[in-house]
């Protein structure tokens, strides 16, 4: 992505050393003040989206108003060897505003799906479920190039929109056949702790240094080194929903807390393990972890909209 891009990292799901997930996304939402002026080999900051939950969830059925046709569709299983520290790609998301598609690189197709199922209000307050243990854990570069006579109509689309042509593709690309449940089914509730949080609120300017010496700006959610998730301009939403592939239940946020906050939290990238003996014992649990921010997670009843997969096949790599 060239320096024109707006760039926002986050954990979209998952995961390894030196790993950023790196969304382009376009200014679309409420208007904030006029962020300072950005610091020296700075990242152009982000406006910050906040939740949207007044709105409905895109229906897992959704088509785009107007189809969009890829010409080119590339799937290669994933080598680590691909990656450099100035260029992570572990579980990266590509997007950017004025290109001519889409790119996940490292990325499980867990995280594939929690991409173009989510937006539009969902939040934390979703999860895949239902899905074999490959989704969780083999990973893929994936890449898809609009045809040139549908590149106009997909640079006018907002986020929400190109997530429902990118479903299209999942759909054939999967052979891919989901349903949504909105069932009342146990999940953790992320609640304040009783000595209150322990996390610093973000102020407009501040920035966070990458391991290869870039300072980000504005909303950062990125893995730096496998068991360390470091975030700043974060919202409890947000967070609740990147706890979500790493524990049992659905987390949503009941902090009440609406402010933007700075954090590392210690938890590892990769999925918790089914069976509890798996996991690696130099890393903190993510009960454990949460408690070092004043937070905690409850067990408690919620309805978070899960897309339940029907059915999926393995994507036939080139």
């Amino acid at each position: 992505m060239n320096g024109t891009t707006r760039t926002t990292c986050l954990c979209l799901r998952s995961l390894l050393c030196t790993a950023c997930l790196l969304i382009a996304t376009p200014i679309l939402f409420a208007q904030a003040p006029p962020p300072p002026p950005p610091a020296p080999d700075a990242v152009p900051p982000v406006v910050v989206q906040h939740p949207r939950k007044d709105v409905p969830l895109l229906p897992a059925d959704s088509v785009p108003e107007q189809k969009i046709t890829f010409d080119i569709v590339s799937v290669k299983a994933h080598k680590a060897e691909d990656c450099n520290q100035r260029s992570p790609c572990l579980n990266r998301v590509e997007l950017p505003t004025n290109g001519d598609g889409f790119a996940f690189r490292g990325a499980t197709i867990y995280t594939v799906l929690h991409f173009a199922y989510g937006g539009n209000g969902r939040g934390g307050e979703w999860a895949v479920l239902g899905q074999p243990k490959w989704v969780d854990t083999d990973l893929y570069d994936i890449r898809g190039k609009v045809t040139e006579e549908d590149i106009p109509a997909w640079q006018k689309m907002d986020p929400d929109t190109k997530r429902i042509a990118v479903r299209e593709l999942l759909r054939d690309m999967l052979k891919l056949k989901v349903h949504e449940d909105a069932k009342e089914v146990p999940i953790y509730a992320l609640v304040v702790g009783k000595n209150g949080p322990k996390m610093k609120e973000y102020q407009p300017g501040d920035t966070v240094k990458t391991p290869d010496g870039r300072l980000l700006q504005g909303t950062v959610l990125a893995w730096f080194t496998p068991n360390e998730l470091v975030c700043q301009a974060m919202d409890m939403d947000r967070l609740a929903n990147s706890l979500n592939p790493r524990i049992d239940h659905t987390v949503l946020d009941r902090t009440g807390l609406t402010g933007l906050y700075n954090f590392t939290l210690e938890i590892n990238w990769m999925r918790a393990p089914t069976n509890p003996e798996d996991a690696d014992p130099s890393v903190p649990s993510v009960f454990t972890s949460i408690q070092k921010l004043g937070l905690e997670l409850k067990p408690a009843k919620g309805d978070p909209h899960n897309l339940v997969i029907d059915h999926i096949e393995r994507p036939v790599t080139d």
